[in-house]
Formats: structure tokens, sequence, C-alpha cells
């Protein structure tokens, strides 16, 4: 028979052990995220170099 202190020692949020919450963790961008925001850093960036370098 099994001890039933093995039930006591059990800690924090059951929900937590699932393992599919071990998937999460940092949310980052994905790579067409950060592809469309270099694109339009650089549209911001064209107007400045137009004044700089054509008068």
């Amino acid at each position: 028979m099994a001890k039933k202190t093995d039930k006591l020692h059990r800690r924090g949020n059951p929900i937590s052990q699932n393992p599919l919450m071990k998937k999460g963790g940092v949310h980052e961008k994905s790579r067409s995220a950060k592809r469309q925001q270099a694109k339009r850093d650089l549209r911001k960036q064209i107007p400045l170099f137009k004044q700089i370098f054509l008068f």
C-alpha cells in the first residue's frame, strides 16, 4: 500500500504542472513581424537621406 504522505508533499499550482504549460515562455515577435518593422523603419529614414544628399 502506498503511503498517504506522497499526496501531502505536492505543492504549487496543479495547472502549472500540465505538460502543455511547458510550451510557454517569453513571447517574441515572429520573423515576419521583425522584417516588417525593419521595412517600416527604413521607409521612415528615406526622406532624411533625400534631404541630406539631394540638397
